[in-house]
């Protein structure tokens, strides 16, 4: 908690963005959004799934980094983002 509460506290799009919803590939398994400012952008995406899967999301900021993730690794493919997530993983990205 205190992790997540700090995430809060030092990023402003989670205090103080808007929320959109992403359209994914497989929106029975996996529940993805962006909050954004002015001065920030945080995507969000979690596997509510007991099972492994592969989701790609529309995303083109290439410097975003991970700020907290379990079970996820990621790649790149032009505008897209390919997510490997293990059962229940997720991941938070910051971008520029």
């Amino acid at each position: 908690i205190k992790t997540l509460t700090g995430m809060r506290k030092a990023n402003p799009a989670l205090y103080d963005g808007e929320t959109r919803w992403i359209d994914t590939d497989k929106p029975d398994s996996v529940l993805a959004y962006t909050r954004e400012c002015p001065s920030q952008k945080i995507t969000v995406a979690i596997n509510i799934k007991d099972a492994e899967t592969e989701v790609t999301l529309p995303y083109s900021d290439a410097g975003a980094k991970a700020l907290l993730e379990y079970g996820v690794k990621f790649s790149r493919n032009g505008q897209n983002l390919k997510l490997s997530m293990k059962p229940f993983g997720y991941i938070v990205l910051q971008g520029k």
